[in-house]
């Protein structure tokens, strides 16, 4: 499901406002999808963190390929001039996937100190928002489209 996502999401983009309405869309949705499979997301976390056979046919069946699928959505953005020629998509996949698997991870510790948790719709659109613009800001070529 999660890489079917991430092929439906991923697509090539022909506009900058296109590039950025997936980007979001796909945040968007690892969200959703790890917010209501929080059991799922923590024991793949685990596995992956502690270098066991089976977390390695996940990863590559699976995590690999949609980080695979960032890489080309980038390049592909790259190559359409939309993202800085000096950017490296996979560095840019891993910035976008390592915040939004840091996100989840850190959800319970954010929900007990802060009163604030990204199943709340409300704070998870703030956080939405937020990354989405830093993250174009860092990324695109001229930020200010």
């Amino acid at each position: 499901a999660r890489l079917a996502m991430a092929e439906r999401m991923l697509q090539p983009v022909e506009t900058v406002t296109e590039f950025k309405l997936r980007l979001r869309m796909a945040v968007e949705e690892i969200l959703s999808v790890q917010i209501a499979e929080p059991e799922i997301a923590q024991i793949v976390h685990r596995e992956i963190d502690s270098n066991l056979p089976i977390a390695k046919e996940t990863f590559e069946e699976t995590f690999l390929q949609i980080f695979k699928a960032w890489v080309r959505f980038f390049q592909g953005a790259q190559n359409q001039g939309f993202v800085r020629p000096e950017a490296d998509p996979g560095i840019l996949a891993q910035i976008l996937q390592g915040a939004l698997n840091y996100f989840v991870r850190v959800d319970p510790v954010r929900n007990r100190f802060f009163d604030n948790t990204i199943k709340d719709p409300y704070h998870r659109a703030q956080l939405i928002d937020n990354f989405v613009a830093v993250f174009l800001a860092g990324c695109l070529k001229d930020s200010r489209e």
